[in-house]
């Protein structure tokens, strides 16, 4: 499906000649997007970002282990054991009240946090590292893969060498965060020129996505979500340079690379990008043997990630998948649908996206209440009908593919609806986070960070994806259909509210 109005072709012209001033200027939005995110590393305490001494504590113990752990019976601890913490995020958690500070606003931070003096005093209490016990897998080890935390794990060591002190290396881990947001801003720009967007419109959307505050404050703290934010970037301006540039087959393997990296940082993300990214190879490739050669350039190397992590863990997980429930299945769907919207577009994800940061308890605000209150309710108020719009637009344009198939011209149809892989990853990524809401019963607490990967191509959705008419056919067409989706929506409201 296109962006934009013009023709499918000219969506993947290549690169402009680079222009000095825009160059310029594309520095220094990035200087100063990662200057804010870099206030943020030492304005946000110690441990006040949600999940950050696990994330932390799975790149410790890679450090001091010397390298990525492998299951076995004498390492992965017996079912209902604790799993290891090292000793260091057991130091920090206690010594900054971690506990005390999380869920409470209330609650302020010991006396004299921030102060040389107190950090200082921080690392002369910490263990010294050649006391520490041999260090074992923490919890994350059977829940998400290792690439985010060996490559943290490489950038402690790296940064051990000049300094290692607990204070020095926890602030480090949050400043390589920042630069993942600087290589994620380039990429979102070469992204937006592939597209032929003008440079002026790639320059704002660029700041827009990085001084947008849920960047500021993601990019700020220990969250693998950085590191998939790039590698998303990257694969999907991959296959549009892929697409653009004559579908080199070292393009391909470029792109193939960095799927696997994706693969073993997030999964879940690999899944979304995948899908759209073999769709588009699929259908723009001509002959089988050009298929099958596309297809080891673009698989393989995950198909190799994928091993070494199936190795390093021996198929250990942690589901969090929710019990059978004694309610019937279509209720139950029916409810946790219902659940779904209602939490990404009102409730917990939505607040979270639009500016409700640390344990979920600090919300942000613009000039006073008063005003932060009104923001919400426009903000809230433009969610839902950009929502309406955008639900259409995607009817219109699955009637027209559909349309096109039914005459015979299924290639075409396919062709025009993998041709973009930048929006396909969001929708399908939207799509995997309702599967996952309503299976888990939220048990994986869904917050507005998941989407971080795709902000490029949400602020595309809500800027041009709205519905387009061309005849009286399709507007009756389109309220026929309107009208069967208004009376299915009242029917699920009666049966979750009953």
């Amino acid at each position: 499906m296109a962006v934009r109005a013009p023709a499918l072709s000219r969506c993947f012209l290549s690169l402009a000649k680079p222009n000095r001033w825009n160059a310029w200027l594309l520095t220094v939005i990035i200087l100063l997007s990662t200057g804010l995110a870099l206030r943020w590393v030492f304005l946000v305490p110690i441990y006040q970002a949600p999940d950050e001494p696990e994330h932390l504590d799975y790149a410790l113990c890679i450090k001091h282990h010397g390298g990525l752990f492998w299951s076995s019976q004498s390492t992965l601890p017996d079912p209902g054991t604790p799993f290891f913490e090292h000793p260091y995020t057991v130091y920090l958690r206690d010594s900054t009240a971690t506990l005390q500070l999380a869920f409470s606003p209330e609650n302020r931070v010991p006396p004299g946090y921030g102060t040389l003096a107190y950090f200082a005093a921080l690392e002369r209490g910490a263990p010294p590292e050649e006391k520490l016990p041999a260090a074992q897998p923490p919890i994350l080890f059977t829940i998400y893969p290792f690439g985010y935390y060996a490559l943290l794990a490489l950038w402690l060591k790296v940064l051990s060498f000049g300094h290692d002190g607990i204070v020095f290396l926890f602030f480090g881990a949050r400043i390589l965060s920042v630069l993942f947001l600087g290589c994620s801003l380039v990429l979102s720009y070469a992204t937006l020129r592939l597209l032929n967007f003008k440079p002026w419109f790639g320059l704002a959307l660029t700041g827009i996505i990085g001084f947008f505050p849920l960047t500021s404050f993601v990019s700020s703290y220990v969250q693998p979500d950085n590191l998939a934010f790039t590698l998303v970037s990257l694969c999907l301006y991959l296959a549009l340079r892929w697409r653009s540039n004559g579908r080199s087959d070292r393009m391909l393997a470029l792109l193939g690379l960095a799927l696997g990296a994706l693969l073993i940082t997030k999964l879940h993300f690999y899944v979304c990008v995948l899908i759209p990214v073999v769709g588009m190879v699929g259908t723009t490739t001509g002959p089988r043997r050009a298929w099958c050669r596309a297809g080891a350039l673009l698989l393989l190397p995950s198909a190799a990630a994928a091993a070494v992590h199936w190795v390093s863990t021996r198929g250990a997980s942690n589901l969090l998948l929710e019990p059978a429930t004694c309610k019937h299945p279509f209720f139950y769907l029916c409810e946790g649908f219902g659940s779904a919207v209602w939490d990404f577009y009102a409730d917990q994800t939505h607040d979270s996206f639009w500016g409700k940061f640390g344990w979920l308890d600090t919300p942000l605000l613009i000039a006073g209440w008063r005003i932060s209150q009104t923001v919400h309710f426009l903000t809230q108020m433009g969610t839902w009908i950009i929502l309406a719009l955008t639900l259409l637009r995607l009817e219109q344009v699955l009637s027209r593919l559909s349309s096109l198939a039914h005459r015979g011209r299924w290639k075409a149809a396919w062709r025009i609806a993998f041709s973009n892989p930048l929006l396909n990853s969001y929708f399908a990524f939207t799509v995997l986070m309702f599967f996952l809401r309503i299976a888990t019963n939220n048990r994986f607490a869904g917050q507005g960070r998941n989407w971080l990967p795709f902000l490029l191509p949400i602020f595309l959705t809500r800027l041009f994806m709205r519905p387009k008419h061309s005849s009286c056919d399709v507007r009756r067409g389109c309220c026929r259909r309107w009208f069967y989706a208004t009376c299915w929506f009242t029917v699920w409201l009666g049966a979750i509210t009953g």
